[in-house]
């Protein structure tokens, strides 16, 4: 061992020796980590259903659009719309439902309204 820094594996070895007691025990014992490790990667794969629809059909429209414009169905001021237009659109959708999902984290849950402008509730006229 050189004196100053250790390297890796000489600092790897000195931890092993001096904690040899709490090694053996702690590897005798069952550990739980691998299967909470796995567990949490399974639940963040069922989320995937959020994404993979729409990058199916984002896909669909390249490949769409692709076909359109070389057999000349569509011109460059069509594919430009699409751009300027719709993927703006499209990122502004993305941008709502990013902040969206913080505000859940941040508020603990949104409260859920029905569609279209919200109005107060007026008193109810008293029929004559």
């Amino acid at each position: 061992m050189s004196i100053g820094r250790l390297t890796p594996k000489e600092l790897a070895k000195l931890v092993k020796e001096s904690n040899k007691e709490l090694i053996e025990e702690n590897f005798t014992q069952p550990y739980m980590g691998n299967e909470v490790v796995s567990a949490r990667k399974q639940k963040l794969i069922t989320y995937e259903k959020f994404i993979n629809a729409p990058l199916a059909s984002l896909k669909s429209m390249i490949d769409q659009v692709n076909s359109d414009y070389t057999n000349d169905y569509m011109d460059k001021a069509d594919v430009q719309y699409l751009i300027d237009d719709q993927c703006e659109r499209l990122q502004d959708a993305i941008n709502y439902t990013i902040s969206s999902l913080r505000a859940i984290i941040e508020k603990g849950g949104l409260q859920k309204y029905g569609a279209g402008p919200q109005y107060p509730v007026m008193m109810e006229e008293e029929e004559k």
